[in-house]
């Protein structure tokens, strides 16, 4: 069933049209990844789909009642509000009926308010309270925390109050309230650029299993091709649907680039022979009437839109400027040990970055990422123990903070040549142009630029910059997936070594050779790919003693048995529950028939009654309420963990089969 549709719809600023004549129809359950380079006008087809824009032309139709929820890159949460509150706060309807709850009870307080009327409003107060019990037993506050300990919120942090926690943090709160609100359709914007890995992990598996229809923007392929079954992106030629995962479309696309690449090759042929005959030919009168014919070919004969395929499949091209190699081992971290003030972020740290090694950081937020790659620039001085770097060594650093640094009022291009003096106009355009400044950009001040635009600007400064060994912090967080696989490619192909933090999947996949996992202070080093790496943490710790190796058949045997243990754990466990559940069901029952009975006690009381003894009717009904509130959340809490039980039984003999 069809639950959004545009019609011939067009829009654009000024003069300058985004989109025209687009027909889109977005049906129940269907997972759209909306692609497109930076600048394309994603976002802006994010807000007319969600009705908060108005289109030039053309018409947008929604089903009747439809539920819309989106999360972008501007917040709308109150600030004085816990994490937790303001998630549970975005249930359906939730916020309306704690209020018609509160005005009820303002007027309950009212000491002259006459029989009648207190029977009136203890009857409604108490269809209102059901309601809410209802809501909350469907929108439950622990489901709302699982939610956000899904995005990396840890309880400690689901109670600050949203004012209090960083950009990032606010934003994966209000990413949470739209997954727990559970609408018809979701609208995401770039729901990755505030996560660590665990948590894009984590919501790549949520939301193919979330019951909304989807269209999310984003510009790390791995996560669309794990959550997107169909794809919108912006093209040169206009915004293409295609009904299919994004590889996919990819691959359609590379075929029809192939295919009129073919037919623009058989029309310059063509062309050239049409050309030499009427050169040939033009003065014979013989031939007069041939000519005229290949001359109106000629005329007839439009360009090709290969050439346009071929430049959005050529994209950015970034290049980092080397400089001669350093020594083996540039940077050396020993007993290292840094905080702010409380206990250690990170300590006892003994690592060596090896040259030409391509170093991926990965770990949850908070976990001492960006600390970590600040001692290694040389930005941050450890409280303990020593950084050596190798005298041969040329060091770049690049951070999102320091866009914020930039100088407000030189141009782009100036800005670029106070950066790297040396490095001819040429180089520096092209660096530009790559991360997405091109001609009609360079003359802009920087203070006209958006932050994603300066983020850029930082990036192409250090580009030009000949360094062997590189520290990136976030690198591809303003860049178009295009351009994030282009410095993937420069990354894997640079001669020196690279250290980086991201969350990007894809990127982490194309560019890294050794994974650092940072957590609780300390880092594990990974070598291999992030694949290898991806491997390893779905195995088991081997069976033994001290690590004395186990032969192979009684490693099988050993693994065998753990596993038989654990499973006849889970199902003893299960077991238990089921027989909790049985008993909660029927407390469930006799609960729900409690309220039901003390309600229509109220309702039946009427003008009949004394005061006194509407006001004990009022008491039993709140009573046999929260018996009931009660109940459900021990039911709700019991389901839970059987399902979860089931989804890890059900785990192990998939595995179990397949050894």
């Amino acid at each position: 069933m069809s639950l959004l549709v545009l019609e011939d719809a067009a829009f654009g600023f000024g003069a300058r049209p985004l989109w025209s004549g687009l027909s889109w129809t977005v049906a129940e359950g269907e997972r759209w990844a909306l692609l497109g380079p930076n600048g394309a006008g994603k976002s802006t087809l994010l807000a007319v789909l969600a009705g908060t824009i108005g289109l030039d032309a053309g018409k947008r139709r929604t089903r009747s009642g439809l539920r819309i929820a989106a999360v972008g890159q501007r917040l709308d949460l109150d600030p004085d509000v816990t994490a937790l509150d303001a998630v549970v706060a975005a249930a359906p309807g939730r916020t309306e009926l704690v209020e018609r709850c509160a005005r009820l009870e303002a007027r309950l307080e009212a000491a002259d308010a006459p029989d009648a009327e207190v029977a009136s409003l203890l009857s409604d107060l108490a269809a209102a309270h059901e309601a809410l019990a209802h809501l909350d037993q469907r929108f439950a506050p622990h489901r709302a925390a699982r939610i956000l300990d899904g995005l990396g919120l840890a309880p400690a942090m689901q109670a600050r109050r949203v004012g209090e926690l960083s950009g990032g943090m606010a934003m994966r709160v209000a990413l949470a309230a739209c997954l727990f609100a559970e609408p018809d359709l979701l609208l995401l914007d770039e729901p990755t650029n505030h996560l660590d890995v665990d948590s894009v992990r984590w919501l790549a598996s949520y939301l193919p299993r979330h019951r909304a229809a989807q269209i999310v923007v984003t510009h790390d392929l791995e996560f669309a091709e794990r959550v997107a079954d169909h794809v919108a992106s912006f093209e040169p030629e206009g915004i293409r649907l295609f009904a299919g995962p994004p590889s996919a479309y990819r691959k359609a696309r590379a075929l029809e680039a192939e295919t009129l690449e073919r037919r623009a090759r058989n029309e310059a042929r063509k062309r050239r022979e049409a050309e030499r005959f009427v050169e040939r030919f033009r003065a014979k009168a013989s031939k007069a009437r041939a000519v005229r014919s290949r001359v109106r070919a000629l005329e007839r004969m439009e360009a090709s839109a290969a050439s346009t395929l071929q430049d959005a499949a050529r994209g950015a091209t970034f290049r980092f400027a080397a400089a001669a190699p350093s020594g083996r081992v540039p940077v050396r971290l020993e007993g290292v040990a840094k905080g702010y003030g409380g206990p250690p972020v990170l300590h006892g740290l003994d690592l060596a970055v090896v040259r030409g090694q391509k170093i991926g950081i990965v770990g949850r937020n908070g976990a001492g990422k960006t600390t970590l790659v600040r001692l290694l620039a040389g930005e941050l001085e450890p409280d303990e123990g020593r950084i050596v770097r190798e005298p041969k060594v040329k060091l770049a650093f690049f951070a999102q903070h320091h866009a914020d640094a930039l100088a407000p009022d030189p141009t782009v291009l100036d800005t670029a040549r106070a950066f790297a003096p040396n490095v001819s106009e040429t180089r520096l355009r092209a660096a530009l142009g790559a991360v997405g400044l091109g001609a009609d950009d360079v003359d802009k001040q920087v203070r006209v630029l958006s932050g994603g635009e300066r983020a850029r600007l930082a990036l192409a400064c250090r580009m030009v910059v000949p360094a062997n060994t590189l520290v990136l912090d976030e690198p591809t967080n303003h860049l178009d997936a295009e351009a994030a696989e282009a410095l993937a490619h420069a990354v894997a192909a640079h001669e020196g070594t690279v250290v980086f933090v991201s969350h990007h999947l894809d990127f982490l996949r194309r560019a890294a050779n050794v994974i650092w996992l940072v957590g609780d202070g300390r880092v594990e080093v990974h070598p291999g790919t992030f694949d290898d790496f991806e491997a390893r943490l779905r195995q088991e710790p081997a069976p033994g003693a001290s690590g004395t190796p186990v032969p192979r058949r009684s490693q099988a045997r050993a693994d065998g048995r753990a596993h038989g243990r654990r499973v006849r754990a889970m199902r003893d466990r299960r077991k238990k529950l089921a027989a909790r559940l049985a008993t909660i069901e029927a407390e469930l029952e006799r609960a729900q028939r409690a309220v039901e009975a003390a309600a229509e006690a109220v309702a039946s009381a009427g003008t009949s009654g004394s005061p006194e003894r509407i006001g004990e009717l009022g008491r039993a009904y709140e009573a046999a309420r929260a018996e009931l509130q009660r109940v459900e959340a021990a039911w709700i809490e019991t389901t839970e963990a059987i399902e979860a039980l089931d989804e890890a039984l059900a785990g192990d003999s998939s595995v179990s089969a397949g050894t």
